[in-house]
């Protein structure tokens, strides 16, 4: 290295190591190492690390998202594992698209999108073994995506996970839940049923302050049936007597009727038939 500087020279070696921390370098001029640098008292000057640009996340072409479907299908094939099926289900949405292109249609309906989808599946045959009876279940799960993982990774417990990866079973599980919590929700908003207030018992002293006319309706609205429940036995007989006595002396124009009714009264036949 001392070697080196005697060649140079001081005016040369000042020029080098000048232009060393500007940043610049003389490809004409021989470089030193950092070693040979610090051993005489030079400082090495190191390059600022450029920054890196900020690349875009990476999306997956249509060649990539078939490949991968395909081999999900593959996997499936063997068993069944949601994030496979995830990726069938991108493929079919991209499917979707092709064929809703191809239609000319905003809709995915129609003869025309038919037709086109049904063009998409003969390109691509690893997707046919989906049932087309299936394939619109999946679709509608792919659309519902965000809240179906949200709800598997938070209300689905694990043991469960294992067995519920099939989009069209998955599909239904998350509906029936969503049912359970709108229901569920429903009921904590509805107001609590009002109770009914409660009818003041009659009392004694309420039936004495009453109007006969008010008795009246009540005795009215009892009735035969109703009156003879809450009389009480005594006075149930008593009354049966004061009717028979009324149907005698109404029929005391009539000697041989008069003793016949009196007879029946004080055997007591009469009495019991209406008692019964």
């Amino acid at each position: 290295m001392r070697e080196l500087v005697k060649e140079m020279g001081a005016e040369g070696l000042m020029s080098e190591v000048t232009e060393s921390r500007n940043g610049k370098v003389n490809p004409a001029v021989p470089q030193a190492s950092r070693e040979q640098l610090e051993a005489v008292d030079i400082p090495a000057i190191e390059k600022a690390a450029a920054n890196p640009s900020r690349l875009a996340p990476h999306q997956p072409s249509k060649s990539d998202i078939l490949r991968q479907a395909e081999e999900a299908m593959t996997r499936l094939a063997k068993g069944q594992n949601w994030d496979d099926w995830v990726k069938v289900m991108r493929a079919f949405d991209m499917g979707r698209s092709t064929a809703m292109l191809e239609a000319n249609t905003n809709r995915p309906f129609g003869p025309r999108y038919t037709a086109a989808f049904g063009k998409w599946l003969r390109c691509h045959p690893a997707f046919e073994a989906v049932h087309k009876t299936d394939r619109s279940r999946f679709l509608k799960c792919f659309d519902n995506l965000e809240e179906i993982n949200n709800w598997r990774c938070k209300n689905v417990p694990p043991h469960q996970l294992l067995k519920l990866n099939y989009p069209p079973t998955v599909m239904k599980h998350w509906e029936s839940w969503k049912k359970k919590q709108a229901g569920t929700v429903s009921e904590e908003n509805e107001p609590a049923p009002r109770a009914e207030p409660t009818a003041p018992g009659l009392t004694l002293e309420m039936w004495k302050a009453g109007s006969s006319k008010i008795k009246g309706q009540i005795l009215d609205y009892e009735g035969r049936n109703g009156l003879m429940k809450l009389m009480s036995a005594a006075l149930l007989a008593e009354l049966k007597d004061a009717l028979i006595g009324q149907e005698i002396q109404a029929a005391s124009t009539s000697t041989t009727l008069a003793v016949n009714l009196t007879k029946l009264l004080q055997g007591g036949s009469f009495r019991r038939r209406c008692c019964r």
